[in-house]
């Protein structure tokens, strides 16, 4: 099972294909106003694990950087990640 999702999710976007051709504004809001506003509120790791079970998948694997760039997790190498979202709050 396969779990791919980013912070463009909360818009209903295709994960970084708007960012093809777009504007500079679009990208400075994509990268720097977009990450403020990731909360994924229905978020429930235990719930995707009892699904996967439930569905037979013999493994779930999760994408933690995307080709957008966007990674799930704090990461030195750029500030496009998690640790610059509401979301961090809550896991930490």
């Amino acid at each position: 099972m396969s779990v791919h999702w980013s912070l463009d999710s909360q818009v209903g976007s295709v994960i970084s294909h708007s960012l093809v051709g777009s504007s500079d504004d679009y990208k400075q809001w994509y990268c720097d106003e977009l990450p403020k506003t990731f909360h994924p509120r229905q978020w429930n790791p235990d719930e995707l694990a009892e699904l996967a079970n439930i569905s037979g998948a013999k493994y779930v694997v999760f994408t933690t950087q995307h080709h957008n760039g966007f990674c799930m997790w704090d990461t030195e190498t750029t500030g496009f990640d998690i640790t610059t979202t509401p979301f961090i709050s809550r896991i930490l």
